[in-house]
């Protein structure tokens, strides 16, 4: 059977993931990866409390990119196009991360600097 575009729309609007309930989540549970299918990551987040604090701070500046490229998967699956995929603001992504990982390297080693004081006496 296949659907119109407008059909494909609906199914899409119905399943998108919303970019306010996934930050509500994150904020007052940690819960992110979960919601974006990704349940072994979500344990794993949980058992290292957030990859002590590191990977917290790196999931605040990669959420909404996470969210974006989960809602652009979902609509390619229902098979909408590249016109709709532009129109929905679904474009890919080109910029580089290079940028956070020189920023969570800087705070991972603060962070180590910070333990080491603190074991020292």
């Amino acid at each position: 059977m296949t659907y119109t575009r407008n059909e494909k729309l609906i199914f899409y609007n119905d399943r998108k993931i919303h970019p306010t309930n996934i930050w509500l989540t994150f904020i007052f549970l940690g819960w992110s990866y979960g919601k974006l299918g990704e349940i072994g990551k979500q344990i794993l987040f949980y058992l290292t409390f957030g990859g002590f604090g590191i990977w917290s701070i790196y999931v605040l500046f990669t959420l909404n990119g996470k969210i974006n490229d989960f809602n652009r998967k979902l609509a390619i699956e229902l098979g909408l196009e590249d016109e709709d995929l532009n129109m929905l603001g679904l474009r890919k992504r080109v910029e580089s991360n290079l940028g956070w990982y020189i920023v969570l390297a800087i705070l991972g080693v603060i962070m180590l600097i910070q333990f080491w004081l603190a074991f020292r006496l």
